[in-house]
């Protein structure tokens, strides 16, 4: 049969148009639907995978107790954070140091030890905070620039001094070394 150019690709014209079988367009809509939610699901994803990768994630991932351990020993193990910085052997040292610290005070705990426990957490809590208090202010200064640029700029300068006083004693540490190992015989 041959169709004049006032026909409809279903089959009716202008004039008289026959119903469209619906089937198509809700297989169609199917298709779309299942693609939207695949697409919103690859969206979390992805959105999920930048939070847990970002640096305050990584940071903030430092202080929760049961994932602060295996997350730092494995950081030091790497030499790379989750959030893709490169450590250097005193950030490496200091993981080791913090997560030993910090599994020691879980275990002083389980002993039923609560002040060696409490002990053994305060010393890692300081050194977290002496190693990684000024990053975290620092990333809490760049996240903070576009909305409070004001306390933004007091934060970042409240991290570039903490930064400058922790390589000042950083730097003490060491000469203090290289004076002991110049002065004092080697062990037998």
């Amino acid at each position: 049969m041959m169709r004049n150019h006032f026909e409809q690709p279903h089959g009716g014209t202008p004039s008289n148009p026959e119903p469209a079988t619906p089937e198509p367009i809700v297989e169609q809509r199917a298709e779309t639907r299942e693609q939207i939610i695949e697409h919103a699901r690859a969206g979390r994803r992805n959105l999920l995978k930048e939070i847990f990768t970002s640096r305050t994630a990584d940071l903030i991932g430092n202080f929760l107790p049961g994932i602060d351990v295996p997350k730092m020993i494995g950081e030091a193990l790497r030499g790379e954070t989750v959030s893709g910085e490169k450590l250097s052997s005193r950030h490496r040292f200091d993981h080791f140091a913090i997560a030993g610290a910090t599994s020691l005070a879980y275990a002083l705990e389980f002993a039923g030890l609560p002040a060696e426990a409490i002990a053994a957490r305060a010393a890692a809590a300081v050194l977290s905070k002496v190693e990684y208090g000024p990053e975290f202010l620092a990333e809490t200064a760049r996240l903070a620039a576009e909305r409070f640029p004001k306390t933004a700029h007091l934060l970042d300068r409240t991290a570039t001094v903490a930064m400058r006083q922790r390589e000042r004693f950083a730097g003490i540490g060491a000469s203090v070394r290289a004076a002991f190992e110049k002065h004092m015989p080697a062990a037998a």
